[in-house]
């Protein structure tokens, strides 16, 4: 049995120590082939290496020589610490912060000025803004006022103007 290795992903660490106990736990038995230890290194040691962070089973399953069998005993893992991570997320982090979804990376405003700072700067209300732009704003916020520019723009503001005017909104 091979010693413990160095994670190249931090988030990974505690996933990576789960299955070198696991591996440690298993070894002891009768019927642990050397088969099975030649599949608990070659997973451990890919684990070890992976540069992503795995949150999930789904990401677990594309580590080379992680078998069905071993998921389930990843599943485990998993489910024990899916309370920690959602916690997490909860913790208030200040007005901004970074995070992860997945392997994407995603900023979070919670302060009620950058949100009206970000929403009203010239790249997100400028009808020729980017086709990035665009389709990041249509994925946040669907299809709406707040997506649609040029003359669809004007039409629909044109017709919840009628609705809405403005000296409702005034005090």
């Amino acid at each position: 049995m091979a010693s413990r290795r160095n994670v190249a992903c931090p988030e990974n660490e505690t996933l990576a120590k789960f299955v070198f106990e696991k591996w440690e736990e298993m070894a002891v038995k009768e019927t642990f082939t050397d088969r099975l230890n030649a599949t608990f290194s070659k997973a451990y040691k890919n684990l070890c290496d992976h540069k992503d962070p795995i949150f999930n089973l789904k990401g677990a399953s594309k580590i080379k020589g992680v078998r069905k069998w071993m998921l389930t005993l990843l599943k485990q893992y998993f489910e024990s610490n899916k309370d920690d991570s959602s916690q997490e997320v909860l913790e208030p982090r200040g007005e901004k912060f970074f995070m992860w979804f997945g392997y994407e990376p995603r900023i979070v405003l919670s302060d009620a000025e950058l949100v009206r700072q970000l929403l009203s700067s010239k790249n997100l209300t400028d009808s020729g803004r980017s086709p990035m732009v665009q389709k990041m704003l249509s994925v946040a916020f669907g299809k709406g006022l707040l997506t649609v520019n040029g003359q669809k723009w004007s039409l629909t503001t044109s017709k919840t103007s009628v609705q809405f005017p403005a000296s409702a909104f005034t005090t």
